[in-house]
């Protein structure tokens, strides 16, 4: 019996294939300079950037060449006329305008400053990539982690089930109890082991999800995350500078909200300016002709007025679209403020919270193992039954997950707050 219970000891302790050790901010550090996520965010702010520089291309001259070449055939050789008819058989024509806007109603500088928020645009388009994956990459860290740690449980109490199996075989060989105990404690070793097969199987899912959101390949060896989870020790300072960047509007979530609320009110006032009249210097050189040496010059320099009496409401629609965006942003805006106010302080309430069930964990955990330890002592003395003694080991297991299942939690909480606040 002994040799069976080493054979599946033996097959549960499969090495899982891991390689270089890393921190969370290597990681992090890591993604950010392989991941596929970032080069998306890249060409989107990108686009956004070549977006602003559209924005202002009106303002800069504007030259057009034009040249053309025809080949003409006409009749002119049947007719009694021939003699006297001067018609060419090609003609050529080339073109050359130009045009600068020299007054739009203010559009020419508000055109800069809208590039500018673009730009900005742009700017925090690329750190909310960077944000949204060291999010996903710190999280995967400590999943990871809660993993591992699952494991290191599940291992132990594989090692005290095989233990109280060697205790009922030793108490039913001097006559203490009967086969049962000792098929009972068979089938604890049993469940044990099938529950930490499936705990390492999720282990290396993880391992796997964690080197993908670096942006690693899983088919290489994977890096296996350094430390173990047991808490956060510094969550207290950290929520303090939330609250003081929240207090100066810094957070990342307030500063793009207010970017797009000025954007927005730019965008009303470049709409507005519409309604005024625009001036152009225009010039124009043309040549036309049978051939270049030969051809009629012409040429044309002047300004040119426009203004807009009627053109079916539709500058009037457009105001009207750009005032609705201006008061979405700013609606948004206050939206945001009252959203981070309520999740920093659901922080502060969940970090009072998880600290106080951390100590009383600590506790549950002291208290559960000397009753286990108790317990499995009164077996051995004929005391308690293995069903009363497998009880004792239940709850001992429980204690333990669930401390690691409120580690999990306090570093769920930091990582939160850790993402909010990046980039101020």
């Amino acid at each position: 019996m002994k040799y069976f219970i080493n054979i599946i000891i033996l097959i549960v302790f499969i090495p899982i294939q891991s390689g270089f050790c890393i921190t969370c901010d290597e990681a992090v550090g890591f993604a950010i300079k392989q991941s596929e996520t970032i080069q998306m965010s890249d060409a989107t702010a990108e686009t956004i950037r070549e977006s602003g520089k559209q924005s202002t291309a009106f303002k800069y001259p504007n030259v057009n060449f034009h040249a053309s070449y025809t080949e003409l055939d006409t009749n002119k050789k049947d007719s009694v006329l021939y003699p006297f008819l001067n018609q060419p058989d090609h003609d050529v024509n080339a073109s050359v305008q130009f045009s600068q806007l020299l007054f739009a109603g203010g559009r020419l500088w508000m055109s800069n400053a809208l590039k500018q928020k673009f730009y900005s645009q742009a700017d925090w388009t690329q750190k909310l990539g960077k944000r949204e994956l060291s999010m996903q990459v710190r999280m995967a860290f400590y999943q990871a982690l809660y993993q591992k740690a699952a494991v290191d449980i599940l291992q132990d109490r594989l090692a005290q089930r095989k233990a109280e199996l060697e205790d009922a075989m030793d108490l039913r060989n001097v006559g203490v109890v009967t086969s049962l105990d000792v098929r009972q404690a068979q089938l604890s070793l049993n469940l044990a082991t099938d529950e930490l097969n499936a705990a390492q199987a999720s282990y290396q899912n993880v391992l796997i999800e964690f080197n993908v959101a670096m942006g690693r390949n899983a088919n290489d060896t994977l890096f296996v995350p350094e430390g173990s989870l047991s808490g956060v020790t510094n969550l207290s300072s950290v929520l303090n500078q939330l609250d003081d960047a929240l207090k100066k509007n810094r957070l990342m979530d307030l500063q793009m909200a207010l970017l797009e609320t000025e954007t927005s009110r730019i965008q009303l006032q470049f709409e507005k300016a519409k309604q005024y009249p625009e001036i152009s210097l225009v010039a124009l050189a043309k040549k036309n002709g049978d051939d270049f040496d030969n051809c009629f010059n012409y040429y044309q320099v002047g300004a040119q007025f426009s203004y807009p009496l009627f053109d079916g409401f539709l500058i009037r629609s457009q105001i009207a679209q750009k005032k609705a965006n201006l008061t979405k942003s700013q609606a948004q805006q206050n939206y945001i403020k009252k959203t981070l106010e309520g999740k920093i302080r659901s922080l502060h309430v969940n970090h009072e919270s998880i600290e106080k069930r951390i100590e009383l964990q600590k506790q549950a955990i002291i208290l559960s193992k000397d009753n286990y330890d108790d317990a499995r002592g009164q077996y051995r003395a004929g005391t308690i039954t293995i069903t009363q003694l497998g009880e004792f080991n239940l709850s001992y297991a429980e204690s333990r997950f669930n401390l690691l299942r409120i580690y999990f939690l306090q570093c769920e909480l930091y990582v939160q707050t850790m993402t909010l606040l990046d980039f101020i």
